[in-house]
C-alpha cells in the first residue's frame, strides 16, 4: 500500500512533512520521492 510521504512523516512521528524530508535526506542521501523514482 502505498502513502503519502506527509502520512509517512504523521506516522513515525514528525510533525512537519518538510522535517521528515530534510532528515529522511539527510540520512539516505536522497529525498523520499527520489527514492521511490529509483525503485
Amino acid at each position: 500500500e502505498k502513502i503519502g510521504v506527509s502520512q509517512a512523516a504523521f506516522a513515525v512521528g514528525y510533525s512537519s512533512a518538510g522535517q521528515f524530508i530534510r532528515d529522511y535526506r539527510e540520512f539516505f542521501g536522497a529525498t523520499p520521492l527520489q527514492d521511490a523514482r529509483a525503485r
